[in-house]
């Protein structure tokens, strides 16, 4: 079971990135400059960087949306940090370039599945 003194850790690396986060989209809204967003775009949750940590089974190297709630218990558990500007650029163009490889293999897949009919001629009625 978990301690009281985890919970407490939890909180306060939770607030601490909330608070941050406040403070970027304070300054945001008085200069209009995307820098000091640092990359930080989502209004109730953070892109983070998954870290390895053989203790919690975690792999590194993945960027990923996290929600203020679950922040704390991921810093806490050492298993995430907070990405870097760059890191959350490189994620959206590898999500473009798979999108892109994606609507392709769609599109080949709805080819397949169109049938393509030709227009005929109009017949006179067979009699019985």
């Amino acid at each position: 079971m978990l301690s009281v003194g985890y919970w407490h850790k939890v909180a306060r690396l939770g607030d601490a990135e909330q608070t941050a986060h406040d403070e970027r989209q304070r300054r945001f809204r008085e200069t209009s400059d995307l820098a000091v967003l640092e990359g930080q775009t989502m209004h109730d949750g953070l892109f983070m960087m998954s870290v390895e940590n053989e203790e919690r089974c975690t792999a590194g190297g993945a960027v990923c949306a996290i929600p203020f709630k679950l922040i704390g218990c991921k810093l806490a558990d050492k298993t995430h940090r907070r990405a870097t500007a760059q890191e959350i650029e490189e994620m959206h163009r590898q999500q473009e370039s798979r999108k892109a490889l994606s609507e392709r293999a769609e599109d080949a897949i709805n080819r397949r599945r169109t049938v393509h009919l030709r227009a005929v001629e109009p017949q006179s009625r067979r009699s019985a």
